[in-house]
């Protein structure tokens, strides 16, 4: 999107134009006639109340208002000068009388300028005249056929989605979406876009089609959409880790959806909890607790009154309690998190014959959570195991989707790692685990910000175990070749 310009008025009057340096601005108007004869005037007016004793009241103010309002005149004729300059510098200089009409201006001479484009007003009528018919047939025959090649292009890169067994299945989605916007950009294209670059840990790429979203089709979205799309953007900005920027954003969304329940409390009381969630989950990361377990009840008493009336509400249950008990686990509550995590388990494991297709993806969350907890608490064995069971779950996920999953599979190889060197020392274990972690995200740590500090813990443990950069170098390649050669058979 191109940069806008800005213009800066100061107290004192000055101009400042962020294209356009005071020096310039200086050298072409210091040419222009007309100003030259509004300073002579001022000097003229100045002069005279200089000569006019201070007996002549009445003259003297008549004078005085007289140089304020060519002060005022000034200052404006100034200001559309520079508004002039900028318009020029922006407009692509793309014809004869454009080029002569700048010239002009350039020299200062302004109604030279005008007087170019002004000859030439029947020739630019009649040239609208052509452009609007061409618009007419654009618009009646073009576009069309591009919004057809455009829903074309999204179809196929649909379908292609689909297709994990294709290698390149990704990739190739990817172009065809893209496709599809260079030939017709609709909002629902491209917020469709923008989720799955973000489901797939695209951040970056996420991140500029929510705000060609937000900003291109500004004037389209419903309140509902706007904060949909805000609340994304704010997790989107959790997982690059700009935590104070996702917080804003999260809770712009949730304002909007409080003010839509109050008319319409069936249709939005859910997204305002869900709204309450996401705030609470930056607060955790901003290391205040009160206000993330205060915005995790919150929203855990709106869940539970939906639940009453419809069950699957139990899935949001579960996810809450998994949420709160990280911050409980964090304020050593200990027991209190163990019922939370162990009621989370309960719910998803009920609601897993529902066969909801995220059902997996938690309960390796909870689990993850509960290992988290346990070794909290000295009791390495039950973290362990629990962490094992939720690695087990996410590597799984990943063979299907590698680049959703891993990630998250990284965080808990991280964990073991250190729950090996740390807390239940066992070399073996420890740098096996470190090096599962490298290799995983090699490919993905640089692309998925917040797998950094995963990366980071795998070789810090690796170091604590007095093993060099140059065999952790040589170990890394090992494993990774080795992985290679598995995948090939």
């Amino acid at each position: 999107m191109t940069k806008q310009t800005k213009i800066i008025q100061t107290g004192s009057g000055n101009l400042a134009f962020a294209d356009i340096h005071d020096s310039e601005f200086n050298i072409f108007i210091g040419k222009s006639y007309q100003y030259q004869d509004l300073l002579e005037q001022l000097r003229t007016q100045e002069k005279l109340l200089s000569l006019t004793p201070d007996t002549e009241e009445a003259e003297r103010l008549a004078i005085s208002q007289q140089i304020g309002r060519l002060n005022n005149f000034i200052e404006q004729f100034k200001w559309d000068v520079l508004s002039l300059a900028e318009q020029f510098n922006r407009t692509p200089i793309n014809t004869e009388r454009l080029q002569r009409a700048k010239e002009f201006f350039d020299k200062g001479d302004f109604a030279e300028a005008r007087a170019v484009l002004e000859t030439e007003l029947e020739q630019m009528l009649d040239e609208q005249t052509r452009l609007l018919i061409k618009r007419e047939e654009y618009e009646a025959d073009t576009l069309p056929k591009l919004r057809s090649n455009g829903e074309q292009f999204f179809i196929l890169g649909l379908l292609t989605q689909l297709d994990y067994s294709k290698p390149n299945w990704f990739s190739d989605s990817c172009r065809y979406f893209e496709q599809s916007i260079k030939s017709y950009p609709t909002k629902d294209h491209v917020f469709h876009y923008a989720v799955f670059l973000w489901k797939h840990n695209r951040v970056a790429e996420a991140e500029k089609y929510y705000r060609k979203y937000l900003e291109d089709f500004a004037s389209e979205l419903s309140l509902e959409e706007r904060a949909g799309a805000l609340n994304n953007l704010g997790l989107l900005h959790w997982d690059s880790n700009e935590y104070e920027k996702g917080l804003a954003e999260c809770q712009e969304a949730l304002e909007i959806f409080k003010e839509l329940s109050i008319d319409n409390e069936d249709r939005y009381l859910a997204q305002v909890a869900g709204g309450l969630n996401n705030v609470a989950m930056f607060y955790g990361e901003l290391d205040d607790d009160r206000k993330a377990l205060q915005g995790y009840e919150e929203a855990l008493k709106i869940y539970r009154r939906l639940a009453e009336k419809s069950p699957l509400y139990l899935f949001d249950v579960a996810k809450l309690l998994s949420n709160a008990g990280s911050i409980t686990t964090a304020k050593k509550d200990h027991k209190r998190a163990l019922a939370q995590f162990k009621e989370a388990l309960a719910i998803l494991n009920a609601l897993s014959k529902t066969k909801l297709p995220d059902i997996p993806f938690y309960v390796a969350t909870a689990l993850h959570n509960l290992g988290r907890l346990y070794a909290d608490m000295g009791d390495y064995k039950l973290a362990a195991e629990a962490y094992e069971d939720s690695l087990s779950i996410r590597l799984d996920l990943a063979k299907t989707n590698p680049m959703v999953y891993l990630p998250e599979a990284s965080c808990t190889l991280s964990n073991l790692a250190f729950l090996y060197f740390k807390a239940a020392p066992d070399r073996e274990k420890s740098v096996d685990y470190a090096l599962e972690t490298i290799r995983v995200l090699l490919p993905l740590y640089e692309q998925v910000p917040f797998t950094q500090t995963y990366f980071h813990t795998a070789i810090n443990v690796l170091q604590g175990w007095n093993i060099s950069s140059e065999e952790i170098e040589k170990l890394i390649e090992t494993r990774s070749s080795v992985e290679t050669r598995q995948d090939g058979n």
